[in-house]
């Protein structure tokens, strides 16, 4: 004998959608819920994070003293000694005298350029590059022969 069921169209509505008592009525919204949050709270932690994702430094150290470019026209063969130079330019980085009255006088400068990235967790990355700019001056008898920048 079939059974007699007194459900209209409101109570299975009701009866899905959990609104009747005894059924969960938000787990839906519930759930709905913890996903946004979650969403919220990843969000929340990438913004804070990305200020200190990518880090990076760079550094240039520079030794020796060098002749400027400039400064190399005015060194006259012939004629410019090398009192001049030491008053002008200070010091050779390097100085070659030789017995038969020539010498090489050397101004070189050194420059170093480093430089690091961090990404957070990710990649460290070092790199330098050094150049070195030297500029070569010939002497005889203490007076200037020759001039070369290398």
């Amino acid at each position: 004998m079939p059974r007699e069921t007194n459900l209209s169209v409101r109570s299975v509505s009701e009866r899905v959608s959990g609104r009747l008592p005894g059924h969960d009525s938000g787990w839906a919204a519930r759930r709905a819920g913890r996903v946004g949050g979650v969403a919220v709270v990843m969000a929340g932690v990438l913004s804070l994070l990305s200020g200190c994702l990518v880090d990076g430094s760079s550094n240039t150290v520079t030794n020796g003293t060098a002749i400027k470019n400039a400064d190399i026209a005015d060194i006259v063969v012939g004629t410019t000694r090398g009192d001049e130079l030491l008053a002008r330019h200070g010091a050779p980085s390097t100085r070659i005298d030789r017995p038969d009255g020539t010498s090489t006088w050397r101004w070189c400068q050194t420059t170093t350029r480093s430089g690091d990235a961090q990404v957070f967790l990710l990649l460290n990355s070092n790199n330098s590059n050094v150049s070195t700019r030297c500029t070569s001056v010939d002497l005889r008898d203490g007076v200037v022969t020759g001039v070369r920048g290398e």
